[in-house]
């Protein structure tokens, strides 16, 4: 490629990121914000079909019995729950459900 056609296709490069600067500019001016957490109290619907949609059981997913056993963790009435007298290592044992 010669100098020539590598000038051509740098203004062409700088060209498409302008316009793409600009859509971007005009179209986050344009669009109207939406309030995640006051759509998701107005609807809880959308809350419980994704979960209808999507229910993965965590043991499943992760390895909890260990967890459970050693009593990081508290399986109770179906739900998983951090043992309260260990919520102060609890990025640990969320580090270890990965």
């Amino acid at each position: 490629m010669n100098k020539l056609n590598s000038i051509y296709v740098s203004l062409l490069a700088l060209v498409v990121a302008i316009a793409s600067a600009v859509m971007c500019f005009m179209n986050c001016q344009n669009s109207n914000s939406v309030d995640v957490e006051q759509t998701l109290l107005d609807k809880p619907e959308i809350i419980v079909k994704a979960m209808q949609k999507y229910e993965e059981n965590m043991q499943t997913i992760f390895p909890i019995k260990p967890l459970v056993k050693s009593g990081d963790l508290i399986y109770k009435d179906g739900y998983i729950y951090i043992n309260p007298k260990k919520l102060y290592v609890m990025n640990e044992i969320l580090l270890k459900l990965i």
